[in-house]
């Protein structure tokens, strides 16, 4: 009876490729199986088929209790694949989590470099500014050396001053 539908379907997927139903049944018939089929390799076949091996040897080996066996560890089997491949799945989250903080603590540690480096430099500048603004107003004309006596020759240096003049007058 399942053979004659698997049959039919594909008469109908075979001769009436352009119908809806054709389409419908080829997508499943063939671009469902050819994406499934294209990520096997060797590797995963041979396991596969080593596995079945291993399971039907145990069968063989323990007899109808080797069933009931096999039936009762089943479930947790299965359950500890989903469990290693859900682990997988919050391990790679945890993973991508720490990379992302990461990458914002380096985004973060390289802001605050460039931050400092660019305070330096302003500070840099300004106390340059200012040394060189502190340099132009503290600046004096040099001292005029006061005239050592009796080598200046100017006219006011050969006035001669009396002794006997009085420096202050009372009138």
């Amino acid at each position: 009876m399942l053979a004659t539908v698997l049959y039919a379907a594909v008469f109908v997927a075979v001769v009436y490729p352009d119908t809806a139903t054709g389409k419908a049944i080829r997508n499943v018939l063939v671009a469902i199986t050819n994406r499934i089929g294209s990520h096997l390799t060797w590797a995963r076949v041979l396991f596969a088929v080593a596995v079945i091996c291993a399971v039907v040897a145990a069968i063989d080996v323990i007899g109808r209790d080797g069933i009931q066996m096999f039936a009762a560890a089943a479930p947790e089997v299965i359950a500890w694949f989903v469990a290693f491949d859900i682990a997988t799945y919050i391990d790679v989250m945890a993973l991508a989590w720490a990379l992302a903080a990461l990458v914002r603590v380096r985004t973060l540690a390289q802001t605050a470099r460039s931050s400092w480096t660019k305070i330096k430099r302003r500070l840099v500048r300004q106390f340059a500014r200012a040394r060189r603004s502190a340099r132009q107003h503290t600046r004096r004309s040099p001292r005029k050396q006061p005239p050592k006596p009796g080598k200046d020759k100017s006219p006011d240096s050969r006035q001669t001053w009396s002794t006997t003049q009085p420096v202050f007058s009372y009138a």
